[in-house]
Order: C-alpha cells, then sequence, then structure tokens
C-alpha cells in the first residue's frame, strides 16, 4: 500500500534563524512566577495572610532581575536565536550560563 501523504525532509524544512520579540516576551510571565514563588517563607506568607509588602519587594526585585535577563537575552526562551534548532543534532545540553561561563 504506498504512502499518499506529504513526505518532508528535515534537511528541506526552513529553521528560524532569529526568535521573534514577541516569543521572547511570552517567556517572561513563566519566569516571573518562578522565581516570585521560590522563596518558601514568602510563598507560605502569601498563601496563608496575602500579600503584604515583603511579597511587594520581592516580586520588585525578580521583575528587575528577570527583565535584564530578558534584555541580555539569558532568560531560558527568551534567547535571541533558537537553543534547540532540531531535536536529532547530536549537541551538548547545557546553557552557557550554567556551565559557569557569563
Amino acid at each position: 500500500m504506498k504512502y499518499r501523504g506529504k513526505v518532508e525532509f528535515a534537511q528541506e524544512r526552513k529553521i528560524r534563524e532569529r526568535n521573534t520579540r514577541i516569543y521572547r516576551l511570552c517567556h517572561w510571565p513563566i519566569w516571573i512566577w518562578v522565581f516570585f514563588l521560590t522563596p518558601g517563607p514568602l510563598t507560605f506568607s502569601l498563601f496563608a495572610h496575602g500579600f503584604h509588602w515583603g511579597n511587594l519587594i520581592w516580586l520588585a526585585a525578580v521583575l528587575l532581575g528577570t527583565g535584564a535577563a530578558l534584555l541580555r537575552g539569558r532568560l531560558p526562551g527568551a534567547e535571541p536565536r533558537p537553543y534547540i534548532l532540531r531535536f536529532d543534532e547530536d549537541r551538548q545540553i547545557g546553557r552557557a550560563s550554567c556551565r559557569g561561563r557569563v
């Protein structure tokens, strides 16, 4: 039985060279949420007693830190170029910042 569907070869597929600005911007809220909830005592206080000044200071620090990383292209998912181009590539996994290089 013949296959009648479209056949697409990986080497013929167009690969984007850069991530779009909207793609990069859409990753920012994810990291804001992750880092905002990271400190356990503040998170417990947030859910037990509601939002207070300590949470506000921490949120401001998270916004500044992740915003700076976003603008520099250091926030995961917000890199100027796609990190993974093809899943069949044999590449070393790990970001430069995770290996100690800045």
